[in-house]
């Protein structure tokens, strides 16, 4: 009785194995076509700096003389100017994927490329307001299969200035010690954070006012009075 136990038991336990490697091999393509672009060249300078941004520069293998200023384009391929695309060194990098704006070019090059099955996204080339920027680095994002970077740095981008305000305003309230400085930053923060959002979206309904805008209206004035304060002690003028 028990050996038949046993026996059964076994059964079950190679059939429940079978079932799950069945499972695993049918998912196996879907997995692949989400795998992050392993070999990535941003065409403009702009992307490159996302890329960059998403901390994706290990996997940059070549960038446009238009990003070659950021520190990360350092020991890059030079593809040529971002405008003046080089299709024959691009193609020797054997890139998976190829990021741009729509001013890449020239347009036979990118044809020559596309003609090549290299995989190219082209994104809108500028942001008309710094609300745009987000969604141009959730694109970028997407197309490197990294959204979940993508919507981290376009979420904190835009409001990531207070990072710099309020650590200042503590300092001055309760003095340099980090013991209180780092937790009343952090808690300060969060907020002015709330307080901005809760001014968005009620001084001027149904319209909502980007986060952005105020923390930047509250942190430009501060910045301004901090840098008189610092002339003036270095003796400067005010």
């Amino acid at each position: 009785m028990k050996r038949g136990l046993v026996a059964l038991l076994g059964v079950a336990v190679i059939a429940l194995a079978g079932c799950g490697n069945a499972q695993g091999s049918a998912a196996a393509p879907a997995t692949s076509a989400a795998t992050p672009s392993a070999r990535i060249v941003p065409l403009t300078g702009d992307v490159a700096e996302i890329v960059f941004k998403l901390g994706l520069a290990d996997k940059v293998v070549g960038v446009d003389l238009s990003a070659m200023g950021l520190p990360e384009a350092k020991g890059k391929a030079r593809i040529g100017y971002q405008r003046a695309l080089a299709a024959e060194g691009i193609l020797s990098l054997k890139p998976s994927v190829l990021v741009g704006t729509e001013d890449a070019g020239p347009p036979p090059v990118i044809e020559q490329l596309k003609g090549a099955g290299m995989r190219i996204v082209l994104v809108p080339t500028g942001a008309a307001s710094v609300d745009e920027v987000p969604g141009k680095i959730e694109q970028v994002a997407e197309a490197v299969r990294e959204p979940g970077k993508g919507a981290a740095l376009a979420a904190a981008g835009a409001i990531s200035f207070v990072g710099l305000v309020v650590p200042h305003l503590i300092r001055l309230v309760a003095g340099p010690g980090h013991r209180v400085l780092l937790p009343a930053s952090a808690l300060a923060g969060g907020c002015v954070l709330v307080l901005a959002d809760l001014v968005a979206r009620t001084v001027g309904p149904p319209a909502e006012l980007p986060i952005g805008v105020l923390t930047a209206l509250m942190g430009g004035p501060f910045f301004l009075v901090l840098l008189r304060r610092t002339r003036r002690r270095q003796g400067g003028r005010a």
